[in-house]
Protein backbone atom coordinates (compact mmCIF):
# COMPACT_ATOMS: atom_id res chain seq x y z
CA UNK A 1 0.00 0.00 0.00
CA UNK A 2 1.50 3.39 -0.95
CA UNK A 3 2.45 5.81 1.77
CA UNK A 4 0.11 8.65 2.63
CA UNK A 5 0.63 11.46 0.17
CA UNK A 6 2.00 9.15 -2.52
CA UNK A 7 0.50 9.49 -5.97
CA UNK A 8 -1.92 6.77 -7.03
CA UNK A 9 -3.20 6.26 -10.56
CA UNK A 10 -6.77 5.07 -11.05
CA UNK A 11 -6.18 3.52 -14.46
CA UNK A 12 -6.77 0.06 -12.98
CA UNK A 13 -9.00 -0.77 -10.07
CA UNK A 14 -7.32 -2.81 -7.39
CA UNK A 15 -8.77 -3.94 -4.10
CA UNK A 16 -6.13 -2.82 -1.66
CA UNK A 17 -6.49 -3.50 2.00
CA UNK A 18 -7.68 -0.59 4.11
CA UNK A 19 -6.92 0.00 7.75
CA UNK A 20 -9.25 -2.05 9.90
CA UNK A 21 -10.39 -1.61 13.42
CA UNK A 22 -11.15 -5.05 14.87
CA UNK A 23 -13.64 -5.42 17.68
CA UNK A 24 -15.29 -8.42 19.26
CA UNK A 25 -19.08 -8.59 19.35
CA UNK A 26 -21.04 -11.65 20.44
CA UNK A 27 -17.88 -13.77 20.34
CA UNK A 28 -17.14 -12.90 16.69
CA UNK A 29 -14.64 -10.49 15.24
CA UNK A 30 -16.30 -7.53 13.53
CA UNK A 31 -14.19 -5.34 11.34
CA UNK A 32 -15.05 -1.75 10.64
CA UNK A 33 -13.25 0.12 7.88
CA UNK A 34 -11.27 3.06 9.16
CA UNK A 35 -10.81 5.87 6.65
CA UNK A 36 -7.36 7.34 6.28
CA UNK A 37 -6.48 10.96 5.45
CA UNK A 38 -6.38 10.33 1.70
CA UNK A 39 -9.82 8.72 1.71
CA UNK A 40 -11.29 11.66 3.63
CA UNK A 41 -9.80 14.07 1.09
CA UNK A 42 -11.24 12.03 -1.79
CA UNK A 43 -14.66 12.04 -0.11
CA UNK A 44 -14.56 15.80 0.43
CA UNK A 45 -13.42 16.46 -3.13
CA UNK A 46 -16.12 14.26 -4.68
CA UNK A 47 -18.80 15.71 -2.41
CA UNK A 48 -17.78 19.26 -3.33
CA UNK A 49 -17.70 18.37 -7.04
CA UNK A 50 -21.17 16.82 -6.86
CA UNK A 51 -22.51 19.89 -5.09
CA UNK A 52 -20.97 22.26 -7.66
CA UNK A 53 -22.31 20.31 -10.63
CA UNK A 54 -25.79 20.11 -9.10
CA UNK A 55 -25.68 23.84 -8.46
CA UNK A 56 -24.61 24.66 -12.00
CA UNK A 57 -27.27 22.43 -13.51
CA UNK A 58 -30.18 23.42 -11.27
CA UNK A 59 -29.62 27.17 -11.00
CA UNK A 60 -30.56 27.58 -14.67
CA UNK A 61 -34.17 26.48 -14.15
CA UNK A 62 -35.53 29.64 -12.47
CA UNK A 63 -34.12 32.01 -15.09
CA UNK A 64 -34.12 30.21 -18.42
CA UNK A 65 -37.87 29.88 -19.18
CA UNK A 66 -38.47 33.64 -18.97
CA UNK A 67 -35.38 34.38 -21.07
CA UNK A 68 -36.33 31.72 -23.63
CA UNK A 69 -39.83 33.18 -24.00
CA UNK A 70 -38.35 36.64 -24.53
CA UNK A 71 -36.18 35.12 -27.27
CA UNK A 72 -39.20 33.55 -28.98
CA UNK A 73 -38.90 29.94 -27.77
CA UNK A 74 -42.01 27.95 -26.96
CA UNK A 75 -42.47 26.08 -23.65
CA UNK A 76 -41.98 22.81 -25.54
CA UNK A 77 -38.65 23.99 -26.92
CA UNK A 78 -37.19 25.17 -23.65
CA UNK A 79 -38.58 22.09 -21.90
CA UNK A 80 -36.67 19.95 -24.38
CA UNK A 81 -33.55 22.04 -23.72
CA UNK A 82 -33.75 20.96 -20.08
CA UNK A 83 -34.57 17.34 -20.96
CA UNK A 84 -31.74 16.89 -23.43
CA UNK A 85 -29.25 17.18 -20.55
CA UNK A 86 -30.56 14.02 -18.85
CA UNK A 87 -30.89 12.22 -22.17
CA UNK A 88 -27.24 12.99 -22.95
CA UNK A 89 -26.11 11.71 -19.54
CA UNK A 90 -28.17 8.53 -20.04
CA UNK A 91 -26.72 7.82 -23.49
CA UNK A 92 -23.07 8.75 -22.92
CA UNK A 93 -22.44 7.26 -19.45
CA UNK A 94 -21.98 3.67 -20.73
CA UNK A 95 -19.61 4.97 -23.41
CA UNK A 96 -17.55 6.73 -20.75
CA UNK A 97 -17.54 3.51 -18.74
CA UNK A 98 -15.90 1.74 -21.67
CA UNK A 99 -13.43 4.62 -22.17
CA UNK A 100 -12.34 4.35 -18.54
CA UNK A 101 -9.91 1.59 -19.53
CA UNK A 102 -8.18 3.96 -21.98
CA UNK A 103 -8.02 7.18 -19.99
CA UNK A 104 -7.64 7.67 -16.28
CA UNK A 105 -10.63 8.48 -14.08
CA UNK A 106 -8.70 11.43 -12.65
CA UNK A 107 -8.43 13.02 -16.10
CA UNK A 108 -12.09 12.34 -16.86
CA UNK A 109 -13.15 13.76 -13.50
CA UNK A 110 -11.19 16.98 -14.04
CA UNK A 111 -12.31 17.31 -17.65
CA UNK A 112 -15.94 16.77 -16.65
CA UNK A 113 -15.95 19.46 -13.98
CA UNK A 114 -14.15 21.87 -16.34
CA UNK A 115 -16.70 21.26 -19.11
CA UNK A 116 -19.64 21.79 -16.74
CA UNK A 117 -18.11 25.03 -15.47
CA UNK A 118 -17.44 26.42 -18.96
CA UNK A 119 -20.87 25.44 -20.26
CA UNK A 120 -22.53 27.06 -17.25
CA UNK A 121 -20.81 30.30 -18.17
CA UNK A 122 -21.84 29.87 -21.82
CA UNK A 123 -25.43 29.20 -20.74
CA UNK A 124 -25.30 32.48 -18.82
CA UNK A 125 -24.39 34.48 -21.93
CA UNK A 126 -27.05 32.93 -24.18
CA UNK A 127 -29.09 36.09 -23.73
CA UNK A 128 -26.69 37.74 -26.16
CA UNK A 129 -27.54 35.30 -28.96
CA UNK A 130 -30.01 36.13 -31.75
CA UNK A 131 -33.71 35.49 -31.18
CA UNK A 132 -35.58 32.44 -32.46
CA UNK A 133 -34.00 29.30 -33.86
CA UNK A 134 -30.33 30.31 -33.27
CA UNK A 135 -31.08 30.81 -29.56
CA UNK A 136 -32.80 27.44 -29.22
CA UNK A 137 -30.03 25.66 -31.19
CA UNK A 138 -27.30 27.22 -29.05
CA UNK A 139 -29.20 26.34 -25.87
CA UNK A 140 -29.49 22.72 -27.06
CA UNK A 141 -25.78 22.58 -27.92
CA UNK A 142 -24.71 24.02 -24.57
CA UNK A 143 -26.93 21.64 -22.60
CA UNK A 144 -25.72 18.62 -24.56
CA UNK A 145 -22.09 19.51 -23.90
CA UNK A 146 -22.96 20.17 -20.25
CA UNK A 147 -24.48 16.69 -20.08
CA UNK A 148 -21.27 15.24 -21.53
CA UNK A 149 -19.27 16.93 -18.77
CA UNK A 150 -21.63 15.86 -16.01
CA UNK A 151 -21.59 12.25 -17.23
CA UNK A 152 -17.78 12.31 -17.31
CA UNK A 153 -17.61 13.53 -13.71
CA UNK A 154 -20.21 11.06 -12.45
CA UNK A 155 -18.80 8.03 -14.26
CA UNK A 156 -15.25 8.73 -13.12
CA UNK A 157 -16.37 9.35 -9.55
CA UNK A 158 -17.92 5.85 -9.50
CA UNK A 159 -14.59 4.37 -10.56
CA UNK A 160 -12.64 6.39 -8.00
CA UNK A 161 -15.03 5.33 -5.23
CA UNK A 162 -14.64 1.67 -6.20
CA UNK A 163 -10.84 1.99 -6.16
CA UNK A 164 -10.56 4.00 -2.93
CA UNK A 165 -13.25 2.26 -0.89
CA UNK A 166 -13.33 -1.40 -1.96
CA UNK A 167 -14.94 -2.59 1.30
CA UNK A 168 -17.81 -0.09 1.43
CA UNK A 169 -18.54 1.12 -2.10
CA UNK A 170 -22.31 1.41 -1.63
CA UNK A 171 -22.14 3.42 1.58
CA UNK A 172 -19.54 5.75 0.14
CA UNK A 173 -21.48 6.20 -3.08
CA UNK A 174 -24.65 7.12 -1.20
CA UNK A 175 -22.70 9.55 0.97
CA UNK A 176 -21.34 11.31 -2.11
CA UNK A 177 -24.71 11.38 -3.89
CA UNK A 178 -26.19 13.13 -0.85
CA UNK A 179 -24.35 16.24 -2.01
CA UNK A 180 -25.92 16.15 -5.48
CA UNK A 181 -28.95 18.13 -4.34
CA UNK A 182 -30.61 20.39 -6.85
CA UNK A 183 -31.17 23.77 -5.30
Amino acid sequence: MPAIGASREYSKISCEETSLLISIKDGKEVSKPKRNRRQWLVLIMLAFGNFCIASCVSLQAPFFPKEAEMKGATPTQYGLVFGVFQLTVFIISPVYGKLMALITPKFMLNAGILVVGVTSILFGVLDRSPDGTPFVALAFAVRIVEGLGSAAFTTSSFTIIAAEFPRNVATTFVSIQFFFVPL
